[in-house]
């Protein structure tokens, strides 16, 4: 009779009556609570883990947060309860129950809870002979990389407006008040200028967090965009050998783009509007909302490492444009290396032009000790990189027919044209070689 009534229960949910199955399903769980014989102890899992699957799937349908609490609480009793059990089909039960515990706590945001079960899933069950339960594996490894947590605005976005009339000199162009005192006299100009700045890198950083929240619930694939950030935006004092060798008091050299760079217009293009892009910027970025095309992760200069990190294990395509081996893009291109993304990396090495040379300069004049050389396809670092190509090979026709990153875009696309499940199995399959599967963390 029980197996009869989960029969029926799941009969419901696959006819997408979820209420009324989750109904049956409670009632199978309370006449089956205190059962031993073991093919009833085997009833009862699959009935925990059926009204685990059926309020999940309502909680989507429903935008019902508490149904989505009401699965968690089902895929953990199942865990609870039947955790230690040996063959099947508990173990194969336990290891779904895990990893859809992840994904509902990924779905309300909990990102810590959720990375922490789908490494459960995958440091439990990586050895299991059992052909299901390490395809539940290889999706619990592509899933832990998508729980991207996106950071809030960094405070130099918010810091109170400078006193002093020269601070700026000394004390460096800090946060969005600093810029606009800099660059207006007009006191309610100034204000205008911060609201709106403020409200430019707000507009992007929100674009970001829907962009990772899609690829996070819906597995939907990204492209990034990295680059040294003294391309776009640059910031310092004077280093000490400056006043030295000049006799100056010390400076606050900056520089900003107006406009997009000729990458960042190539690879928004060849992507195109139905797959996104994303950037990641720091503060000397916020000067020209014009120079943007892609949203920006705006980041703050102490912490920045770990979200790049995160964005590089899990990006569909990876374009890095490099002009000089600073350390920032030295950490990049080992991290791309560490985590076996080489493949889905296309590095363009930017022309070595007049305001390259102007960028080089300032830096150096910020701080003499420090000098950075062009990068170059012989370059050390660029070794296991098969995609490189130079700025200036980028034809007419565009980026999008550089055989170097076809292949790359035509499978981003193939994978954005899939369900939600589809997409993770897909990319189970091209990363089931990686050497980060076996090592989420």
């Amino acid at each position: 009779m029980a197996e009869d009534l989960v029969s029926i229960g799941s009969t419901l949910l696959d006819q997408g009556m979820r209420t009324h199955a989750i109904k049956v399903f409670a009632s199978v769980e309370s006449l089956l609570r205190d059962a031993e014989r073991p093919a009833l102890r085997s009833s009862l899992a699959v009935t925990i883990s059926e009204r685990g699957f059926a309020l999940k799937q309502e909680a989507w349908a429903s935008s019902d947060e508490s149904l989505m609490e009401g699965s968690i609480l089902a895929f953990t009793e199942l865990e609870r309860m039947f955790g230690q059990e040996l063959g099947e089909p508990f173990e194969q039960l336990v290891a779904f129950g895990i990893y859809n515990k992840a994904g509902a706590l990924g779905a309300l945001g909990r990102l810590d809870e959720a990375t922490m079960c789908f490494k459960q899933v995958i440091s439990t069950y990586r050895d299991s002979p059992n052909a299901v339960i390490q395809e539940v594996v290889a999706f619990a490894t592509i899933r832990e990389r998508m729980m991207v947590a996106v950071p809030d605005l960094p405070p130099y976005i918010e810091v109170p407006m400078p006193d002093t009339e020269y601070e700026w000199l000394v004390k460096d162009v800090r946060d969005l008040k600093q810029v606009a005192w800099f660059m207006e006299e007009d006191p309610e100009k100034k204000r205008a200028m911060v609201e709106a700045l403020g409200a430019a890198a707000s507009k992007s950083h929100r674009s970001v967090r829907e962009i990772l929240t899609q690829h996070r619930i819906k597995a939907f694939p990204f492209a990034l965009l990295l680059r040294s950030f003294d391309a776009e935006g640059f910031s310092s004092m004077t280093g000490p050998r400056w006043s030295a060798e000049t006799g100056l008091e010390p400076w606050a050299i900056s520089a900003a783009s107006t406009e997009p760079s000729h990458l960042e217009r190539e690879l928004a293009k060849a992507v195109g509007s139905d797959n996104p892009v994303l950037a990641v910027a720091n503060k000397n970025s916020l000067l020209y909302e014009s120079a943007w095309i892609v949203p920006r992760l705006f980041l703050s200069y102490d912490g920045w490492k770990p979200t790049v990190e995160a964005l590089i294990r899990t990006a569909h395509i990876i374009v890095i444009g490099i002009e000089d081996r600073t350390p920032s893009i030295r950490w990049e291109l080992e991290c791309i290396k560490r985590h076996g993304r080489t493949d889905s990396t296309l590095v363009v090495l930017a022309p070595q032009d007049d305001w390259t040379a102007i960028r080089r300069a300032m830096r150096e004049a910020a701080n003499l000790d420090q000098e950075f050389a062009p990068a170059t396809k012989e370059s050390a670092e660029l070794a296991g990189f098969e995609r490189v190509i130079a700025e200036d090979e980028i034809p007419m026709t565009g980026l999008a027919s550089v055989s170097a990153l076809r292949d790359l875009l035509q499978d981003m696309q193939a994978t954005a044209g899939l369900d939600p499940e589809g997409r993770v199995r897909h990319l189970a399959r091209l990363v089931s070689s990686s050497p980060d599967i076996s090592s989420p963390g």
